[in-house]
């Protein structure tokens, strides 16, 4: 700091004015008091805009929950009638009553359209000579083994559900003899 600037803080200490090195304190302050306020602004719209998304993302959920427990409902609905009549079947063979082997075979196969045509998706058919596959396929006699890629037979019809196999296809060796280990 020069002479003359002395000189003139000393002047304005004289007049009750603050000094050169005072206003700079001041300026900073101010300035950092108006970043403060913008940051508090810059805050209080971020805020807002998380609970905006907070809401977005409840609606969201409500919505796939609702689809979800609707498509459910509707399943539920559609089986109802052929598993009840499986019921009532059933309770007629326990009672000394013959039924129609056609009529639980028709009922079975109802049920199964239903739930098929609800995405469960069927792994092979009875019969069917497909290649090996141990994620979608289990060998029919325990401790039995396949290559990968082996033909065999289904025996039990296996099941996924979007993309998630909920019960392998079990599989004997091709009755054609390409299986046999």
């Amino acid at each position: 700091m020069n002479i003359t600037e002395r000189l003139l803080d000393l002047w304005a200490v004289v007049r009750g004015r603050p000094t050169s090195g005072e206003h700079s304190v001041h300026a900073q302050a101010a300035s950092l008091r108006k970043e403060i306020g913008e940051l508090g602004l810059e805050l209080a719209e971020a805020r807002e805009r998380v609970a905006a998304l907070r809401s977005r993302l409840d609606e969201l959920t409500r919505t796939e929950h609702n689809k979800s427990t609707g498509a459910l409902a509707d399943l539920f609905s559609n089986v109802a009638a052929p598993l009840s009549q499986l019921r009532m079947q059933a309770s007629l063979l326990e009672s000394g009553r013959e039924i129609s082997g056609r009529s639980v075979m028709a009922l079975a196969a109802q049920t199964a359209d239903l739930l098929e045509a609800a995405g469960l998706e069927p792994i092979g058919a009875t019969g069917e000579a497909i290649p090996f596959d141990p994620r979608t396929c289990e060998p029919m006699a325990s401790g039995r083994s396949f290559p990968l890629g082996t033909t065999v037979s289904v025996r039990f019809i296996g099941y996924a559900y979007q993309g998630t196999v909920v019960r392998k296809a079990i599989v004997d060796g091709d009755s054609r003899g390409d299986g046999a280990c």
